[in-house]
């Protein structure tokens, strides 16, 4: 089942990307790379997930897009009518935001992006609480560079227990506070629960175009360099929060391109310089 999850997922981001483009009739000239970590299927489901991610740009181009992401999943049901989902973290979509800035981004769906969802707040859905310090789709500054320091923007997505909302909390460099949340109306399966999570980075290039770096542009395997998720903690029912086990599966679509190293103390490195594979 993990391969043909992380398929899906593949194919949810590309129709993501390619819907909001106008370009879902060009599918097969684009090209997505992964670089995540995927929690087993767990029939108690997740409630939540919080993490630190370094938050990175790139001078990129309008064929090529790069994101660090958390993806949260319910696979119940016929997942290519009803799959459930929720995206958050940042990107850099010169495509989208006419800039080559980093922003925070947020997507939603229950019928894998079928005939609902969208990015950020294109639609109705994902609701902005008032003096919230940042919205979907806004500017993430400081960032980090290799010859910088790095800045780290912690992400909490967490299940209300009496509303079934989902709600997002955002920090950078410190305590995350309340941005909004994913109304429970918005979803079926994902309305309970949430079966599966990834993590990790995300890269697009159209045809003609070099594959763009992802994370910091260095490979997992230079930790000194490379982007990390760390302090990668999953939201039980109770409420408990554990962190992600080291048996979380890893998934690189390109490793000519881009790594993902091993979970251990609840953090990981990934990332790339892209190219041509």
């Amino acid at each position: 089942m993990s391969h043909i999850h992380l398929v899906l997922e593949i194919f949810v981001l590309c129709t993501i990307f390619f819907v909001h483009q106008g370009l879902a009739d060009q599918l097969t000239l684009n090209t997505h790379e992964f670089a995540v970590h995927l929690t087993g299927d767990n029939d108690k489901g997740y409630y939540g997930i919080s993490a630190n991610m370094d938050v990175y740009g790139h001078n990129l181009n309008v064929g090529q897009l790069s994101a660090g992401a958390i993806w949260i999943h319910n696979w119940e049901g016929d997942v290519n009518k009803k799959l459930n989902t929720i995206i958050v973290g940042w990107v850099v979509w010169p495509y989208r935001f006419n800039d080559s800035r980093t922003h925070l981004f947020t997507v939603w769906t229950k019928d894998n992006h079928r005939s609902t969802g969208c990015v950020n707040l294109d639609c109705p859905g994902f609701k902005v609480v008032k003096g919230s310090p940042i919205s979907p789709g806004d500017i993430i500054s400081p960032i980090s560079g290799i010859s910088r320091k790095r800045q780290t923007i912690t992400i909490r997505v967490s299940k209300e227990s009496s509303s079934g909302d989902w709600w997002l909390y955002y920090g950078i460099n410190g305590v995350p506070i309340r941005v909004g949340y994913f109304p429970a109306s918005l979803f079926d399966s994902l309305s309970t629960k949430a079966t599966q999570i990834s993590i990790g980075g995300h890269a697009r290039s159209t045809k003609n175009t070099i594959a763009p770096p992802m994370g910091s542009g260095a490979f997992a395997s230079n930790p000194g360099q490379a982007a990390s998720i760390h302090d990668i903690w999953l939201i039980h029912k109770d409420r408990r929060s554990t962190p992600i086990g080291n048996d979380a599966r890893t998934k690189v679509t390109d490793g000519k391109l881009y790594s993902a190293s091993p979970i251990g103390r609840a953090q990981f490195f990934y990332g790339g310089p892209g190219g041509k594979s």
